[in-house]
């Protein structure tokens, strides 16, 4: 959790709590206690033109108001709320994601379940980026919610600190067991209180992202990490459950799941089927005909999904360019228009597939060749889009800056610098809904959030530093 969390993470409760956003007074004392605990309200006063009895006076109200019931519920003070924060953070419970236009796989969901609901102590969903892994896994956290009425997410992509005796000291915390600085440093103590707890209780643990705390050749950079699986699939019971999702397969956990292939899973995730993804084109609002009248609306739609493999972050952004202006749900205008370029993803993956005969690297060569097309077809969109609503494009690589999910607040309060309405703020903001650059879900206190996938947000970061760099 960075500054820029920090503030946006309060701003958040402090919206709730007032209907206001963060003051610039109480922004300074968070940004800049974050950033130099030592500093007094004196300090803080004197540098900025203040008083120090006003930067009191706005603290106390700051604190006061983060500390409500209905915010964080628990104390939070001038000394604290670094480490408030950043429990809260990371360890929330998990949130199913709400995917408007998940098909399929219902198959594969059920085995699941049946198998989290049976001995499987720990399963692992691998797959590229944007392949629908922490949508997959939000479905299986919503049926499973029922018979693990704890739980906790972690989610790498988010946390600075992936060392074993750090995130073990969060889920205790969270869970409200009480730790001394001496404990918070002391890995063993640590590794034996959280494998107890999660032996003799039924929590469900979701781990999001744990590529981050892999080493290149897919080894833990925490040996407690491998320790803590290890023990977890041995033990003679264990009442918890672990979904983890993961870009790369751990090479020691997959060893170790193997010695116990009762209480392990491992489910790779591939692109839709052909089925499915027509499906997905239909629920995305495409008329996808029928096999007996053979369009070419739907020819197109099967070469289309054919060429990404049925990546649903791919079909995502090709579908929200095709209901977009100037098609307007016109398939075969889409093609007449860009048709040439699935021709040569199409060409790419016969040489590939060429290749790929030809030594044993099949999966590899698959996977690396699937991730360039994808990330190539989301730099495409983002030109177009800078091209045809150049707001839209501001908003978009802007809204980058928020690595979890913000109100829509925060997305106007980019185009407040173009002078835009509010009128014009909402068409902006609907162009990114329509074409499926940002994602839309309900958290667990019934707010509508906005946040951008990985993907999507990692070229939008790549664009914002080259618009910083005057490139």
């Amino acid at each position: 959790m960075n500054v820029e969390d920090a503030i946006n993470f309060a701003n958040t409760l402090v919206q709730q709590q007032t209907d206001k956003p963060l003051s610039t007074p109480q922004t300074l004392i968070i940004r800049q206690l974050w950033l130099n605990r030592e500093l007094t309200y004196l300090s803080i006063a004197l540098a900025n033109g203040y008083t120090e009895d006003y930067i009191k006076q706005v603290g106390s109200k700051l604190w006061k108001t983060l500390s409500a019931k209905t915010a964080l519920g628990e104390k939070v003070t001038q000394e604290n709320f670094k480490v408030v924060f950043e429990r809260r953070w990371n360890l929330q419970p998990p949130t199913p994601i709400i995917d408007n236009h998940f098909v399929g796989r219902e198959s594969e969901i059920a085995t699941l379940i049946a198998k989290l609901r049976g001995d499987c102590r720990v399963l692992i969903l691998t797959g590229i980026t944007g392949i629908g892994k922490t949508a997959f896994a939000g479905r299986l956290t919503a049926e499973l919610l029922g018979n693990f009425p704890e739980s906790i997410k972690i989610n790498f992509d988010h946390y600075q600190n992936t060392d074993f005796a750090s995130v073990a000291a969060l889920i205790l915390t969270g869970s409200g067991e009480i730790l001394t600085p001496e404990d918070r440093n002391n890995s063993q103590l640590l590794f034996n209180w959280i494998v107890t707890r999660l032996e003799n209780n039924p929590y469900l643990l979701v781990i999001d992202s744990l590529e981050f705390i892999l080493k290149g050749n897919g080894d833990f950079h925490d040996e407690y990490w491998e320790k803590f699986f290890n023990y977890l699939l041995s033990a003679n019971s264990c009442r918890s459950r672990i979904i983890i999702t993961s870009q790369d397969l751990p090479q020691e956990l997959y060893i170790i799941g193997s010695r116990y292939p009762t209480y392990w899973h491992y489910e790779p995730l591939k692109g839709f089927t052909d089925i499915e993804q027509l499906e997905f084109f239909k629920q995305a609002g495409l008329d996808i005909g029928t096999d007996l009248d053979k369009s070419d609306s739907r020819t197109y739609l099967k070469r289309i999904g054919a060429a990404y493999e049925g990546h649903p972050l791919a079909l995502r952004v090709i579908t929200g360019e095709i209901i977009s202006h100037p098609f307007h749900g016109s398939i075969v205008a889409y093609w007449k228009k860009y048709g040439h370029e699935i021709k040569k993803v199409e060409q790419s993956q016969e040489e590939e597939k060429v290749k790929s005969d030809h030594d044993e690297m099949r999966l590899d060569r698959y996977t690396s060749s699937l991730q360039r097309a994808v990330k190539d077809r989301v730099e495409k969109t983002f030109k177009r889009l800078a091209n045809d609503v150049p707001n839209a494009y501001f908003m978009l690589i802007f809204g980058s800056v928020y690595s979890y999910p913000v109100g829509e607040n925060f997305y106007f309060n980019t185009l407040e610098t173009l002078g835009l309405g509010e009128e014009d703020q909402y068409a902006v903001l609907n162009t990114l809904r329509d074409r499926y650059l940002i994602e839309e879900m309900i958290d667990d206190n019934n707010d509508y959030l906005l946040r951008q996938h990985n993907l999507i947000r990692t070229v939008a970061l790549e664009h914002l530093k080259n618009s910083k760099n005057g490139k």
